[in-house]
């Protein structure tokens, strides 16, 4: 099997942390059609109009399952609330 590409929603919903500060945290990831698909999903949350998400990332990796392979993600989108990222 060849390397496939794979585009990644990830989105976040808001939960109490330490002290009751809410943060975002992570919720099912959605494995898109496409680079628009995911980004699509994406403007809903910056547009407002996701009553579910407070934000995501929009990531694409090459995935090649038989040799155990995956790409270091590539970040396409971030919208909204999300963590942040370390490197």
């Amino acid at each position: 099997m060849a390397a496939e590409e794979r585009i990644i929603f990830q989105p976040y919903v808001l939960k109490a942390g330490r002290k009751g500060v809410q943060r975002p945290e992570p919720v099912a990831p959605v494995v898109c059609r496409s680079a628009q698909d995911g980004l699509a999903r994406a403007d809903k949350i910056t547009n407002g109009a996701s009553a579910s998400f407070v934000g995501a990332h929009v990531v694409r990796l090459v995935v090649d399952e038989e040799a155990g392979d995956y790409s270091d993600p590539e970040i396409l989108a971030v919208a909204g609330i999300v963590p942040e990222i370390r490197e």
